[in-house]
């Protein structure tokens, strides 16, 4: 049996999923910023005329830190050894024409995408031929990632009142200003 061959097929198949889901998530988040925008728009109106307190008015700095886990990818060492490639090929004081290549594959390693990190290392035309066992769980992580994103934003509040009935519109409302306390 060729394991090569079929990391090869994984890799591909995961490759697509992961295109496709990028482009989903995309398209995804614009609506939702366009959604995002009329929900606080109408949850100002709603506590104004119904004399509730404003969840707006009162913005805390109590934000929640959803940056990102890098452990799987910074403890692969065939992904190290890729950032690696990429890195003397592309740092500042190596050569200064790849300074784009750099900042993107910073960033990859940053966000843990291997599948942008594979790109950096294709534009480079680094040999990419062997993808390990290692290499594709961190890309179905990545793609794990992309569809609980996906799913975040598809059961947030506003996209949940922007796109339900009439009655789901007042539950979703009544639901987020209980949870943002305004009711006390």
């Amino acid at each position: 049996m060729d394991f090569k061959n079929l990391n090869r097929k994984e890799y591909n198949r995961l490759r697509y999923q992961w295109k496709s889901l990028s482009q989903e998530y995309k398209d995804t988040q614009e609506v939702a910023n366009k959604i995002n925008i009329k929900f606080v728009d109408y949850v100002y109106i709603f506590t104004k005329e119904n004399n509730i307190k404003n969840p707006f008015d009162e913005i805390n700095g109590d934000k929640e830190d959803k940056s990102r886990d890098n452990s799987t990818l910074s403890s692969s060492s065939s992904v190290r050894t890729l950032y690696r490639d990429i890195m003397k090929q592309t740092h500042p004081d190596k050569k200064e024409n790849n300074e784009q290549l750099y900042i993107d594959a910073t960033k990859a390693k940053k966000e843990n995408n291997l599948h942008k990190l594979l790109d950096v290392g294709k534009k480079l035309k680094l040999n990419l031929s062997d993808i390990s066992r290692d290499q594709l769980n961190v890309l179905e992580s990545n793609i794990k990632e992309i569809k609980d994103s996906i799913r975040e934003i598809k059961n947030s509040y506003p996209w949940v009142w922007f796109h339900g009935s009439q009655k789901t519109k007042h539950e979703a409302i009544y639901d987020f200003l209980t949870q943002m306390k305004c009711f006390e």
